[in-house]
């Protein structure tokens, strides 16, 4: 979000070109497969589910 706002699409465009092909090996997004750090897991959610 922070690049978008600085104008630089690039992060969004490769996380829209890796969700283009949702069954294919990871590859050159491998980085974006990999499960959350302990600080991004979001326990709950804002309704409570």
């Amino acid at each position: 979000i922070q690049a978008a706002v600085g104008g630089d699409y690039a992060p969004f465009q490769r996380l829209s070109e890796a969700l283009s092909t949702p069954y294919a090996e990871p590859g050159k997004f491998s980085d974006l497969a990999r499960p959350p750090a302990e600080d991004e897991i979001v326990p709950q959610t804002f309704c409570g589910t």
